[in-house]
């Protein structure tokens, strides 16, 4: 339930479309600069993005999105400074602002968006709300770090945990309808836990840490695989189905990726790297972008979107390109990665023009947007 004063929701509404604008910009921007990183010839962004297409996508387009959903949960105006902060960093990137400059702003984003994470944890005290406000703060260490000097290779499973913590929190949070966040809690518990000690430890001993940090985030996906209340949703019709699928689908690859690092322990890039990372940050979390965009973006916008099943071709691309790369990364196969990040890319159009096309549809048609 959104809160704040009617005067809040007006201006908070009022940034919305501007907000969520600018960071479709940025998630174009990241996905070409991904595109570059992999060998693609690209015009935009400049090629020098291609060495930050991790930090463009997930401070900037995810953390800075992700801070605007909390913003207009809470419907406190000042937490929009989050948002407005995280995706100013990334437009005046683009537009050739220094490094420096770009990383002071995105550092204080991430933490007004901590703020935001207190904010959320004092308004309702719960296992959910904390973990999912102890992957915001996750986001804002590994931000700060970033912007401190550390290498992209050290700050990047902090920022995992980000969405790791999040999606977990939330899930849990619908857990309480199965009665599985009462009854097998503890064992949520104890993936957190392992999770946030690897995290740690891994500033100080990278190769024990990162496995440690890994194996906590096999367990949680293993939790969710088990108790997520999606097992229960996929037999519904229409969104609830196509949702749980995506979440379901999603904790394989979280599953896949956690294990290949706890196998492999700490590395620093290159193609076994590449697997691990992407399966999370791909497979996992835009399966769970997929799945919940029907129902936060008209949220954030005040849009009714209706649900189409032809958003399954993207999942089913998304799925399968990510399977081509993951495969040429373990057979060391530069070009099957290559086709399976261009594939990877072509996903994510398909599934955002699908849904653009249905709701133009809709409004030349007159038709309400109703979830089918």
């Amino acid at each position: 339930m959104t809160l704040g004063t009617p005067r809040t929701r007006l201006v908070g509404a009022r940034l919305r479309l501007p907000l969520v604008l600018l960071h479709v910009v940025l998630l174009v921007a990241a996905v070409l600069a991904g595109l570059q990183r992999m060998g693609w010839s690209v015009s935009w962004p400049p090629a020098a993005f291609a060495a930050y297409h991790g930090p463009l996508m997930t401070v900037m387009f995810f953390g800075g999105l992700i801070a605007l959903e909390r913003a207009v949960a809470l419907g406190r105006l000042p937490l929009y400074a989050a948002p407005v902060l995280l995706g100013s960093a990334g437009i005046v990137w683009l537009l050739g602002a220094p490094l420096g400059v770009v990383q002071a702003l995105a550092a204080l984003g991430a933490a007004v968006f901590a703020v935001v994470a207190w904010v959320m944890v004092q308004h309702h005290r719960a296992l959910y709300t904390e973990t999912m406000g102890l992957g915001i703060v996750a986001f804002a260490i590994g931000t700060a770090l970033w912007a401190w000097g550390h290498p992209l290779s050290r700050v990047i499973w902090w920022w995992v945990a980000f969405f790791v913590l999040t999606i977990a929190g939330e899930r849990l949070e619908l857990g309480r309808l199965t009665g599985a966040a009462q009854r097998y809690g503890h064992l949520f518990r104890g993936g957190l836990v392992l999770t946030l000690v690897g995290l740690l430890l891994a500033e100080v001993w990278p190769p024990g840490g990162v496995r440690l940090y890994a194996l906590g985030t096999l367990v949680l996906g293993l939790w969710l695989l088990k108790y997520d209340i999606a097992r229960f949703t996929i037999r519904q019709p229409g969104l609830p189905r196509f949702a749980a699928a995506c979440l379901l689908s999603g904790y394989f690859w979280l599953i896949l990726g956690a294990a290949v690092i706890v196998v492999v322990g700490f590395v620093q890039g290159g193609l076994l790297y590449d697997a691990a990372l992407h399966a999370v940050m791909l497979g996992f979390v835009f399966a769970m972008v997929f799945g919940h965009a029907p129902i936060i973006f008209p949220a954030l916008l005040g849009l009714p979107i209706r649900f189409h099943p032809a958003l399954y071709l993207p999942l089913a691309v998304l799925h399968l390109s990510l399977l081509m790369r993951f495969a040429a990364d373990l057979l060391h196969s530069p070009l099957g990665r290559r086709w399976g990040g261009m594939f990877n890319a072509i996903s994510i159009a398909l599934y955002f023009g699908i849904m653009v096309v249905v709701r133009v549809v809709d409004m030349l048609r007159g038709r309400p947007a109703q979830a089918a």
